[in-house]
């Protein structure tokens, strides 16, 4: 089952924990370098799970999302201690399961798949559900990443040679770490209305389009790449979604699947 917590603030021995935790994992990095991905550190809070990290990768996702069900938190070589355990500790109070790694980690993996299956097997969805749930997770990942984190615009237009280009500019920038290692931290949860899927990044944000079906699209129907570029891609989710919502200024999407 995915873990909760009763968000109730942490003790100091659970605040204590969270640090020691913490600093065994960046000392850790420090003495075995890249190579301390595959050795990772764990820490347990009120029965809550964490997996902390250097080096996330498919592997790292299957393991969290098997049958012992467990959060993850990405700690970079070289991380500050105190900023990764005040990252940990406002995740874990929230209550909800969570995986917060840098976009690079997770960008071009099997992670939206993954997390998927393992909602399809606990929500007892069928395929068609579960591919309808990874299609809207899949396109707010890509614009937590391309739009928020890398702050990319989408081609203009839809040859190949753009494509081509707006790809070596992801790719490009997905290498500089001050883009490629902007945090992507994904949530889920259920509650009395259904699963609910939360994707946040660290970009400047935007502001959402209130009205998705604005007169634009029919004075102006030669303009939908610049529809689609200023909606972020909102209607495919709204589509598939039950419901959904924007906060922290158009940085973290929250979706809601299944239950109506």
């Amino acid at each position: 089952m995915f873990p909760e917590l009763v968000a109730e603030g942490l003790s100091d021995l659970s605040t204590r924990t969270i640090r020691e935790a913490v600093e065994t994992r960046v000392d850790r990095s420090r003495t075995a370098g890249a190579a301390s991905g595959a050795n990772p550190t764990s820490v347990q809070i009120n029965g809550f799970s964490v997996l902390l990290c250097a080096a996330p990768d498919n592997a790292t996702f299957a393991n969290i999302l098997s049958a012992d069900f467990m959060s993850c938190l990405e700690v970079p070589d070289g991380a500050d201690a105190m900023d990764i355990a005040g990252r940990l500790a406002e995740l874990i109070d929230q209550g909800k399961w969570f995986t917060s790694v840098s976009c690079r980690r997770i960008f071009k993996t099997a992670f939206v798949a993954q997390l998927c299956g393992r909602i399809a097997a606990e929500d007892s969805l069928g395929d068609g559900e579960c591919d309808l749930m990874r299609t809207a997770i899949d396109e707010a990942l890509s614009n937590a990443v391309i739009h928020g984190n890398l702050e990319l615009q989408s081609a203009h237009t839809i040859t190949i040679a753009d494509f081509a280009d707006f790809y070596a500019q992801v790719d490009e920038r997905i290498a500089m770490s001050e883009y490629g290692n902007r945090r992507i931290t994904v949530q889920t949860w259920r509650d009395e209305t259904g699963r609910w899927v939360s994707i946040a990044d660290e970009g400047s944000g935007y502001e959402p389009r209130q009205d998705r079906r604005d007169p634009m699209a029919v004075a102006h129907p030669d303009r939908t790449h610049e529809r689609r570029r200023n909606g972020r891609g909102m209607e495919i989710i709204e589509s598939l979604s039950r419901e959904f919502h924007t906060d922290l200024g158009g940085r973290c999407i929250s979706m809601r699947f299944g239950d109506a």
